[in-house]
């Protein structure tokens, strides 16, 4: 009985045991995605998010990391922060979040190649995007962070750009748009134009036409007399010279 016992608890330790070290495996791989110096996310939080961004640089080859602080009036860059992890990266996106006097700020950090791979646009797209942006802002760092990840790797893939389409139909549109209003502006001008006097001739003058006619001048009249050779019947009696008629 008692080695059954002994079974039993040294089954239960040894259970205990690696979940501690799968744990402990686990919070040493993605301890250096996030530091939070500002205790701004549960541990739980922190551990998805350092999940999330080791995917994103496994598929990027890129180094993405995130920093939270509390500094008030601290600006933390790139430098600053490969100081602060002991460590340099050559290519580098960090997002950086801070909380000042009761308000939430965030930036993007980028060194190396994604200072190519995200263009500013991208950036802005990424920052300005409704789900980061209100979650951030609003305190909901989780949330934020969690949605702003994904568009971090589709930027560094160069999926995020717009496609031809997306750009060439709007500007179609506005262009077709641009022409019409400037047609029908031309238009309305010219037949304003055409209605309108050149002269106000009725505010300086009157003209009332009592009497109209008609004057024949002159006439000119031009006859050209064409002769042909007489030709004479043969027979008694004279014959008459044929002519022609007049031509005007």
């Amino acid at each position: 009985m008692k080695s059954k016992i002994i079974l039993f608890l040294s089954t239960v330790i040894c259970i205990i045991a690696l979940f501690c070290l799968n744990a402990s495996a686990a919070e040493n791989r993605y301890n250096d995605y996030v530091i939070d110096d500002g205790g701004l996310l549960s541990y739980s939080e922190e551990l998805e998010i350092s999940e999330a961004l080791a995917d994103v640089e496994e598929a990027t080859g890129i180094y993405v990391r995130l920093y939270l602080h509390n500094y008030e009036y601290t600006r933390i860059d790139i430098y600053d922060y490969q100081q602060i992890a002991g460590k340099s990266f050559d290519n580098l996106v960090l997002l950086v979040v801070s909380y000042e006097y009761g308000e939430y700020y965030y930036e993007l950090f980028t060194n190396g190649s994604p200072d190519v791979d995200i263009t500013d646009s991208e950036a802005d797209k990424i920052l300005d995007n409704n789900e980061v942006y209100d979650n951030i802002k609003s305190g909901n760092l989780y949330e934020g962070i969690s949605a702003c990840i994904p568009l971090l790797k589709t930027a560094l893939l160069g999926t995020l750009r717009n496609g031809f389409s997306e750009v060439f139909v709007p500007s179609l549109i506005i262009a077709i748009i641009v022409a019409v209003v400037a047609c029908v502006i031309v238009i309305a001008k010219y037949n304003k134009k055409l209605h309108s006097p050149s002269y106000p001739l009725d505010k300086y003058a009157r003209l009332d036409l009592n009497v109209s006619k008609d004057t024949f001048i002159t006439r000119t009249v031009t006859r050209v007399r064409v002769s042909s050779p007489s030709r004479r019947s043969g027979g008694g009696g004279g014959g008459r010279g044929g002519g022609s008629r007049g031509r005007r």
